[in-house]
């Protein structure tokens, strides 16, 4: 590890550590030229002619990261860790050029098969051939199972998912390194930075409510009609149900990507082919996070209430406002919904609403957008007529309702 020290006007001196890989890559082992500047957990630094941007994804989302170099049209390499995940992407002029993995679910291999490009057996044949001078896509033109322009087109193809894959990172550490590339991989791929920006957001909202219809703690279930050839599932899905495994473990032995996995789970949950048992009710601490989400988005919306009436004097209107103009799509469910004079909002009767529409985790995933629509207006209400101090205050409050897993 490499330490540069940082040092602020209003904190002692600090250091930041650095893997030997990294700041090998970024120019600084012997650099005498640092110019460090912490701001928010964010560290901005120069180190000679290389500027790099090094921090947390808990302070900064990868899609930020990667917005701040499209907008910038930056030129460079970004790494990330997460764990044992490591992923590098290449950048050139702001839009992604290059990206590899160590995610397995990330190989080229996979990538060739998922989509029919190449046949199982045609690279069980090959793989074992690989070596760090002969890759994969080279040995495959090589045997004609694949054209250049083919394997051009497989690679585009795998840079954009290992994007999209980085872009649903939670957690780990980033750093940007600015300057030109070494060895650059000059792909070409279909969409823009800022395209896969927003495409990572939107499987981030998916992910989100599919996690919200089937939590990782509730255990599959295998109905009696199920097991008398209710088809339509895939072989893991059953099996997973028959061994009566939770979610997240179920997911976890699929194999496929957790987004993948859960879009199995639910089509099957909603077709009757398996089912969801209910979560047991635990005692907890009444200081502790609420195991319900819509409990949770409950007791966030009478803090926020509270807080706006106590402070200004005034809340139900301001709120209620929300409603003359509610998001595309979610009109039906908000009709004729508003927060009473003491902050409560029927929350029981929205879920109805949604189930009715769409039944099932479908239903539960839907009232969850529509709830999580009304506290982002809530939170920002806060942050438009509240003190700063009042509205750090509040959203803090809100924020740790969501600890221990609630979405």
């Amino acid at each position: 590890m490499i330490e540069l020290r940082l040092i602020a006007s209003a904190e002692p001196e600090a250091t930041l550590a650095l893997p030997r890989e990294a700041s090998s890559r970024a120019g600084v082992e012997g650099a005498a030229d640092r110019r460090l500047l912490l701001e928010r957990g964010r560290v901005v630094a120069t180190a000679g002619e290389r500027p790099f941007l090094a921090g947390s994804f808990e302070t900064l989302s990868p899609g930020e990261v990667l917005g701040l170099a499209s907008s910038g049209l930056r030129t460079g390499e970004l790494l990330a860790r997460s764990g044992s995940r490591q992923t590098q992407v290449q950048l050139l002029d702001g839009d992604v050029v290059g990206a590899s993995s160590t995610n397995a679910q990330l190989r080229l291999g996979r990538v060739l098969v998922e989509r029919s490009w190449v046949d199982v057996a045609a690279l069980a044949e090959v793989e074992p051939l690989v070596t760090p001078q002969r890759r994969l896509g080279r040995l495959l033109v090589e045997r004609g199972i694949l054209a250049p322009a083919e394997l051009y087109r497989a690679l585009s193809v795998q840079a954009e998912e290992i994007v999209l894959d980085l872009l649903g990172w939670e957690a780990g550490e980033f750093l940007l390194v600015e300057g030109a590339l070494a060895q650059p991989t000059h792909l070409k791929l279909q969409r823009r930075t800022r395209e896969l920006c927003v495409e990572g957001g939107r499987r981030q909202a998916e992910t989100l409510k599919l996690r919200a219809g089937l939590p990782a703690e509730a255990r599959l279930l295998q109905p009696p009609e199920a097991r008398a050839g209710a088809g339509g599932a895939a072989d893991w899905v059953t099996e997973s149900a028959a061994a009566g495994l939770a979610v997240g473990e179920a997911c976890r032995r699929s194999g496929l990507r957790e987004i993948e996995a859960l879009r199995e789970l639910a089509a099957a949950v909603e077709a009757g082919a398996i089912g969801l048992a209910p979560i047991s009710e635990t005692p907890r601490d009444s200081q502790a996070a609420p195991a319900d989400p819509f409990e949770a988005y409950g007791q966030a919306f009478r803090r926020l209430f509270a807080t706006l009436r106590a402070e200004t004097g005034v809340a139900q209107e301001g709120l209620n406002s929300f409603f003359l103009e509610p998001p595309v799509g979610l009109g039906n469910l908000l009709d004729g919904l508003a927060f009473g004079e003491d902050g409560d909002f029927p929350i029981e009767e929205l879920r109805q609403r949604a189930e009715q529409e769409r039944p099932g985790p479908r239903g539960r995933a839907r009232a969850l957008e529509a709830l999580q629509a009304l506290l982002s207006f809530c939170l920002f209400e806060c942050r438009n007529v509240l003190p700063r101090p009042s509205a750090d205050r509040v959203a803090a409050e809100v924020a740790q309702l969501w600890r221990g897993g609630v979405p």
